[in-house]
């Protein structure tokens, strides 16, 4: 058998062991950081203080531009928060990075006033891979601050059933507004 040979049986060889022993998934991280890494080496990485997501800066003026939380000595989460104006620049910054991002735009309505109703376009986009998960969040309300988070897949459910809860108490109190009361009839 010639080298050619051997080096293409090989290679055949090793796809097909990558393929039956699941081939190494990309991990979500944040310039740099990752979930479960020692919080030694979290705090080692160079400028977090003033840390740019896709040339964004962080809303937080009082604090570093990453808030990150800590348990048993390893990173359990990472957030940054920024301008509602610079979300779609991030949110296409994710993409390029993590083509499964999935995003979902929707409209929510609140009231301003007591005889103002005011809407706004929100958007949401995540990607779910091995135990994390990256959430990316609009907000339009009245704050105008949109958020980026890396958190593990049990608190990314646990948020997602938070949120749905919310919405539908909202959806609810909208429709209970609609209806005629009974004592006006």
């Amino acid at each position: 058998m010639s080298n050619a040979t051997l080096a293409g049986l090989a290679t055949v060889l090793l796809a097909a062991h990558a393929i039956a022993n699941g081939a190494p998934t990309k991990q979500l991280e944040i310039k740099g950081l990752h979930l479960g890494m020692p919080e030694s080496a979290a705090r080692q990485i160079d400028n977090l203080p003033s840390t740019t997501v896709a040339g964004v800066r962080s809303a937080n003026a009082e604090g570093p531009a990453l808030s990150l939380k800590f348990g048993d000595g390893r990173l359990e989460s990472v957030l940054f928060v920024f301008k509602s104006d610079d979300f779609g620049k991030v949110r296409d910054a994710l993409k390029a990075k993590y083509p499964g991002l999935q995003c979902t735009k929707y409209r929510l309505a609140y009231k301003e006033s007591s005889w103002r109703t005011r809407s706004v376009d929100h958007e949401e986009c995540s990607l779910v891979l091995g135990e994390a998960a990256l959430m990316l969040h609009q907000h339009g309300s009245q704050v105008f601050r949109s958020e980026l988070a890396l958190v593990s897949k049990r608190a990314y459910g646990e948020r997602a059933a938070a949120r749905k809860k919310a919405l539908d108490e909202a959806e609810s109190k909208k429709r209970d507004r609609a209806r005629p009361k009974t004592d006006d009839l």
